[in-house]
């Protein structure tokens, strides 16, 4: 009877040391888990903390950007208005002389030096000269200091 309750304690202590075995290795994975946790929760964290100071990055990379092309686009329009003021015009012949011109016409045709025909197509002749000299590609090859 003895050899009984020797073994019957036996077994309850190794009923008691398995469910306290159960027990520390349940903490064990409960202490794990929350570690496991509070990692996977630290991680966030920085994940988070990382797209902001990436965003904060971005933003100032575009802002940066929008302002150099704002001052590329301002270059750009004042270059723009650059070449539109070499590009007017250059007269080859003033108002003066257009008048001088006509005047001596006036004058030989008055003296009968020429017919009305051939004063009107001369006029003609000078007027369409006069024109394709407002001409850009005439203006440039002008201000390049071209002949007439």
């Amino acid at each position: 009877m003895q050899h009984q309750q020797q073994q019957q304690q036996q077994q309850q202590q190794q009923q008691q040391q398995h469910l306290m075995g159960t027990s520390s290795s349940e903490e064990a994975s409960s202490h794990l888990v929350e570690v496991l946790l509070e990692r996977e929760d630290r991680l966030r964290q920085e994940a988070k903390e990382d797209r902001a100071a990436q965003e904060a990055k971005l933003d100032a990379l575009r802002t940066e950007l929008e302002a150099k092309a704002q001052a590329e686009r301002e270059e750009l329009r004042h270059e723009m208005a650059e070449l539109r003021a070499e590009m007017k015009p250059v007269a080859a012949i003033s108002e003066q002389q257009i008048a001088a011109l006509q005047a001596r016409f006036e004058a030989a045709h008055g003296a009968q030096l020429l017919t009305d025909e051939e004063t009107f197509t001369l006029e003609d002749l000078i007027a369409d000269w006069v024109t394709s000299l407002f001409s850009p590609m005439y203006s440039e090859r002008l201000r390049q200091g071209g002949s007439l």
